[in-house]
């Protein structure tokens, strides 16, 4: 094993195995929630949902782990992601019609003016 002293690389592997069934032999997926955590953590915040769509939906895949806490910390990571990126999203939306209202406003006041000018 190549060390950190050598490298000035931190490595800490992450131990799992997605199982199989062959036959009568079969195996269940082991430490799949330890993994997919490790990867939404290194995924930046606003592409983690992405990973929401095509996570397998069998609980019996994600059950196996070294700590119970894994799927709870999956849930807390993915809530924050969108909570976040709703935020971005409404703050967007927000600019977007102060920037596109204040011309029509600005339009239906002139339009207002030359109007009741000729009262």
């Amino acid at each position: 094993m190549v060390t950190k002293e050598a490298t000035g690389v931190d490595v800490e592997p992450i131990y799992y195995s997605a199982g199989y069934k062959d036959g009568e032999a079969s195996q269940n997926p082991y430490n799949l929630s330890k993994l997919l955590l490790f990867i939404l953590r290194h995924t930046k915040e606003e592409k983690r949902a992405v990973f929401v769509q095509d996570v397998n939906k069998n609980k019996a895949m994600w059950g196996d782990n070294d700590s119970t806490t894994y799927g709870e910390e999956i849930k807390k990571t993915w809530v924050d992601s969108l909570v976040d990126t709703i935020g971005t999203a409404i703050n967007v939306v927000s600019t977007v019609v102060d920037y596109v209202s204040s011309p029509i406003t600005s339009v239906i006041k002139s339009v207002g003016r030359f109007f009741s000018s000729w009262w």
